[in-house]
């Protein structure tokens, strides 16, 4: 998913935070489903979160907005009470509802917020660097792919049967490390996530959130991976007879299995 109920609170208590890093605070959270989950996810960014039992549930009009009220056997986060109408966040989506409803069908179990000017995400700063950082890199890449091709439009010959082989396994390359990619990003994609699930004891994420999945700790194996095949992609829509000396460049990644 690419929000949940942790990040649509810090947008309501308009707390600065990255959602990459977010993301992967909630997700590894082992009591994320829980009201002591939320509260100290909250109180990692600075949020001072009180749970509350509402014995006479209709206290809930005197409590201070956003707050996450367990509502028909899940948690909701209340936005805006408007005269006899409530606005409540579930699932990634808003709803109305007649208060009388929702009263009736909620615990009386709260958990209240209150932020301040330094309730921010823990080295926001360094994060917010690193996904701009990201950006610029991405954005190099694409402007570098724009040029490489108009250099290959300028004049090329047609390329041979295996040279057409190798561009689409190369093109196959760059879609998976893609994938990959937008896995890493907190991107949502469903057709990513259907393949990084087809075995339910393991996912994409085991890989690429764990100690080995970067290089030097900064660049991760799916861009690297992403790099070879669009290297060797260029390679073989620019210059002809090119096959040897990317067999070459083939035979020395084989270290990377070892």
């Amino acid at each position: 998913m690419s929000t949940n109920i942790f990040i649509s609170i810090l947008r309501e208590l308009h707390v600065s935070f990255t959602k990459s890093f977010t993301l992967r605070a909630y997700e590894e959270h082992p009591y994320k489903y829980t009201f002591f989950g939320l509260k100290s996810l909250c109180e990692r960014y600075g949020i001072e979160a009180k749970g509350l039992f509402l014995c006479d549930k209709r206290s809930i009009l005197n409590l201070s907005l956003p707050f996450v009220a367990y509502f028909n056997n899940d948690y909701a986060l209340v936005k805006k009470i408007d005269g006899e109408r409530i606005v409540f966040e579930m699932y990634g989506s808003d709803n109305q509802l007649l208060l009388t409803d929702f009263i009736n069908d909620c615990s009386g179990h709260v958990l209240i917020f209150k932020s301040n000017e330094k309730s921010i995400e823990p080295n926001y700063k360094q994060h917010l660097f690193n996904k701009w950082f990201s950006y610029v890199e991405y954005l190099c890449l694409a402007i570098s792919a724009a040029v490489l091709l108009s250099i290959f439009m300028a004049g090329r010959p047609i390329p041979t049967c295996i040279e057409f082989i190798l561009m689409l396994l190369s093109l196959l390359g760059c879609f998976l490390s893609g994938m990959l990619i937008t896995q890493q990003m907190k991107v949502h994609n469903s057709l990513a996530e259907s393949v990084c699930h087809v075995f339910k004891e393991s996912s994409c994420n085991n890989v690429l959130e764990s100690s080995a999945a970067k290089f030097l700790g900064r660049y991760s194996w799916a861009e690297i991976g992403f790099s070879y095949f669009f290297v060797n992609l260029i390679g073989l829509m620019i210059l002809s007879n090119s096959q040897e000396s990317l067999a070459y460049v083939a035979a020395l990644s084989l270290l990377y299995s070892i």
